[in-house]
């Protein structure tokens, strides 16, 4: 059944298959096909904004360097964050909702991390704390 979950979420994410858009979520397994799709569009706009920043910032190659150190220590925390809420090998131990729930803690942190990074392109004037987010 883990298995089949993971596959729905991963086939959803791929975009190979959708929910129509009146579908209630009123199944576990669509909730948590609805949560996964969430944390995919997330993802997705994260990687827009990344690109954004990075266009933005092009000819300031120390910046590009470490913001794209910053990313991928991003990326190893929201790794970590998950593995500290779900510890256990055997996901089982959570209940039939922790994919979904799992999705969800995801989408969160990825709309974190948008915000971060937003920063960037709405530069703030006289903000002395700002640094590289004032160009």
């Amino acid at each position: 059944m883990q298995r089949i979950r993971s596959l729905l979420c991963c086939a959803l994410a791929a975009g190979t298959i959708a929910l129509p858009a009146h579908t209630k979520a009123d199944t576990q397994n669509s909730m948590t096909a609805a949560s996964c799709a969430q944390y995919q569009k997330a993802q997705q706009q994260l990687a827009q904004v990344y690109s954004q920043v990075r266009k933005m910032h092009a000819a300031d190659t120390d910046f590009i360097a470490r913001l794209e150190a910053a990313e991928q220590a991003w990326a190893n925390f929201r790794d970590a964050e998950i593995k500290a809420v779900y510890p256990s090998q055997d996901a089982s131990e959570y209940g039939s909702s922790q994919p979904m729930c799992q999705c969800s803690l995801l989408t969160q942190l990825t709309q974190q991390r948008i915000l971060q990074l937003q920063a960037w392109l709405k530069p703030s004037e006289g903000d002395v704390c700002a640094g590289s987010r004032t160009k």
